[in-house]
């Protein structure tokens, strides 16, 4: 009988469920559920009931349509950042309050000003930010006290979802990593970034390593799930580090490259990356390695705001087949415009929900069309300065494995090429969190002893290789770019 594991990412927008073949170490199967986003002003929430019929939607269908299996085994990846209150019962208090959410600005622009925010950095590994519950947390307390004394814990939504199984609340090290408020080295809840927050270990969830198992338990809602009790659950981790696994982004000289609606360049540590700047994140994959990097806002999205503006479509439009051919058709460099493409406020490397985009350089032969290249390109730069800050502190990254929607255009995995000036894999488009999470589980099982021995999806990559001229070109255009980062963080006060 075909022994599977199931790997389920909670993201964002939607859930995603894997199933893996454990002796043929193939992908027998997906299966995406999608649920809604509340989006008022600066406050982003989901419905965390939502959610979990989304999960157990995707885990009903996909055990329905595979052929008789065992299932050795259920590993979760998680969105980073997520936060809800509940009470003792488990019922939510508040919606479930996403990575985007903004309305902490006032208390993370505190916090920042603190004079121990170096301290809660260097510790917890987590760019003071919003996107934090260390700040979410903060403004709950300090703006709706009633809410705040109500709470029993404040979780995440994978801790949620496994308290609906029958379990305890529990956080993930990887997850609790990117909270603002957990000690990466003593992997315990850092004193000063709860009282900072005001909060305590007993109003959170008790932290495990990304290996903790737990066993399926019999209720109701493991019934409907119709998964035999005793299966196996492997808590796993949190999306980013979990996509550093799955893209098999292990060797020193690698950078992974994530780029949906958002984007993250990220590689894999066995130590802390200590930014005196405090740009980059140190979240924990296992107890010996890290994935150490910078998120950006600005990825996809931008496309999305490019065809709203100069090609009169949709803003919800997925479609960039016409987009990235009218900006095919402009010469590398877009005849000198260059875009800071901070449209959405900015994560890495400036961590300020206020800071805005610009376009520079515009002169009258530039038709849409360049501006659309240079869209694409001011992208490209935002990352590549990123790669450029965490190489300061790790070492030259020589290639990227590079995922996400993005991935699928020859066209822009080749402008990427250029841009880094370093070799571009393209990993095939399977949901590498989910995929990384059953890595982990491989290892936690027993089944490999090591990462490194992780089977590889697809083992002929499409390879994008710089072009000398065009790398040449591009190497100009981002002195222009840091340029123009450098004026406008000045005059954010960044």
């Amino acid at each position: 009988m075909t022994e599977i594991i199931i790997g389920v990412d909670i993201g964002t927008g939607s859930t995603k469920a894997i199933a893996f073949d454990i002796k043929s170490t193939t992908i027998l199967d997906s299966v995406h559920q999608c649920y809604p986003t509340d989006y008022h002003g600066n406050q982003h929430e989901q419905d965390p009931l939502s959610v979990y019929h989304a999960f157990k939607k995707a885990c009903r269908t996909l055990t329905t349509r595979l052929p008789p299996h065992k299932l050795a085994a259920i590993v979760f990846s998680s969105a980073l950042h997520s936060l809800l209150a509940v009470d003792k019962m488990g019922n939510p208090l508040t919606p479930c309050i996403i990575w985007s959410d903004s309305r902490s600005n006032k208390q993370a622009g505190i916090i920042r000003a603190n004079q121990k925010a170096d301290e809660i950095y260097r510790q917890t590994g987590t760019p003071i930010h919003p996107m934090s519950p260390l700040c979410k947390i903060a403004h709950i307390r300090q703006t709706l006290p009633e809410i705040f004394r109500k709470t029993h814990k404040f979780i995440s939504i994978k801790a949620y979802i496994l308290h609906k199984l029958g379990h305890e609340f529990l956080v993930d090290h990887s997850l609790a990593s990117a909270t603002g408020l957990f000690d990466i080295e003593k992997l315990q809840w850092h004193d000063y970034a709860l009282e900072t927050a005001g909060t305590s270990p007993e109003h959170l969830s008790h932290p495990v390593p990304t290996t903790h198992l737990l066993k399926v338990k019999t209720n109701e809602e493991t019934r409907s799930l119709g998964i035999s009790e005793g299966t196996p659950i492997i808590i796993g981790g949190g999306d980013g580090p979990m996509a550093n696994l799955g893209s098999l982004t292990l060797e020193k000289n690698q950078g992974c490259l994530t780029l949906g609606t958002s984007g993250a360049v990220r590689v894999t540590s066995e130590k802390i990356l200590k930014d005196p700047s405090k740009r980059i994140f140190n979240y924990i994959i296992d107890h010996q390695l890290y994935a150490a990097g910078g998120a950006v806002n600005n990825g996809g999205i931008v496309l999305n705001w490019l065809q709203t503006l100069f090609m009169n479509q949709s803003k919800d439009g997925k479609d960039y087949h016409k987009l990235l051919a009218e900006a095919a058709a402009v010469s590398p460099g877009s005849e000198g415009l260059i875009f800071l493409p901070w449209i959405l406020g900015e994560r890495a490397p400036v961590w300020d929900t206020e800071v805005k985009g610009i376009y520079y350089g515009i002169s009258l032969h530039h038709q849409p069309q360049h501006f659309m290249r240079s869209g694409l390109e001011g992208i490209g730069f935002n990352l590549l300065n990123i790669a450029k800050i965490i190489q300061q502190l790790s070492g030259k990254i020589e290639k990227i494995n590079f995922n996400g929607g993005l991935a699928r255009s020859e066209f822009f995995c080749q402008m990427l090429a250029d841009i880094f000036g370093v070799e571009i894999n393209v990993i095939p488009q399977v949901d590498l969190s989910a995929y990384g999470a059953i890595v982990l589980a491989l290892k936690a099982l027993g089944y490999i002893n090591n990462f490194d021995q992780a089977p590889e999806l697809n083992k002929q990559l499409l390879v994008f290789y710089p072009n000398p001229e065009h790398a040449e070109i591009y190497q100009k255009n981002f002195e222009g770019f840091m340029e123009l980062l450098a004026f406008n963080s000045a005059g954010s006060g960044t």
